[in-house]
């Protein structure tokens, strides 16, 4: 009933604003930049806010596809990133909600240089690259050329469908293909050509990227 859709929705709707409360009342804002007010803040607290502000998002999202989370929240959820990088995985699945960015987008370039250590965090970010956001065609290039030194398995098939699913013309699609067929893991090799397959077909849909991924 009408009823019960505006309780659900009120429902989503106060979960949305009370983590958005407890995530800014961690902070103070100094210069524009968020600092703890209190140093010794345990992750699992950043955690249960975050579970309940994408939650909140996704909920309202089904009642409303027009939703939009707020983005001046960005600044905390990219500062908690760097604070807690194991905890990448957790502030990717926020960041997807946030579509066609372009502060997020360029923070999340500037992550892939912060942390090229962390293959599993390279991951993460070139699938929110890849689902949330629209590269242009200079941006295409920059990632392609990354191949060169991604050598990491999971970060390297990663990347490999992050082109795939942006390219953006035949050039694109071939240069990255030619790249695939070059690869020595065969279970490597043999995913991606599906993909390239599907992608030619015009069936890589969003929905199917995100099901390679596991999400």
């Amino acid at each position: 009933t009408l009823k019960e859709e505006n309780e659900i929705k009120e429902f989503w709707q106060n979960m949305y604003v009370t983590s958005i409360y407890d995530l800014q009342n961690l902070f103070e804002l100094v210069e524009g930049n968020p600092i703890f007010k209190n140093d010794k803040t345990e992750d699992r607290i950043i955690l249960e806010i975050a579970y309940r502000f994408r939650s909140a998002i996704k909920g309202l999202k089904n009642s409303n596809d027009n939703f939009r989370p707020d983005a001046s929240t960005l600044t905390y959820w990219l500062y908690l990133l760097n604070k807690y990088p194991w905890r990448t995985d957790q502030f990717c699945w926020i960041f997807n909600e946030f579509k066609d960015n372009q502060h997020l987008k360029d923070e999340l370039f500037k992550i892939l240089d912060t942390f090229q250590s962390y293959e599993w965090i390279r991951h993460h970010v070139y699938l929110t690259i890849a689902v949330s956001q629209t590269i242009t065609k200079r941006e295409w290039q920059e990632l392609f050329r990354k191949l060169k030194s991604e050598n990491d398995f999971y970060a390297r098939i990663a990347l490999y469908k992050l082109l795939l699913f942006q390219g953006l013309d035949d050039q694109q699609f071939s240069q990255v293909t030619k790249e695939i067929t070059k690869e020595s893991n065969g279970y490597m090799k043999k995913e991606l050509l599906f993909y390239a397959k599907i992608k030619q077909a015009k069936k890589f849909t969003i929905k199917e990227l995100m099901k390679s991924f596991g999400l």
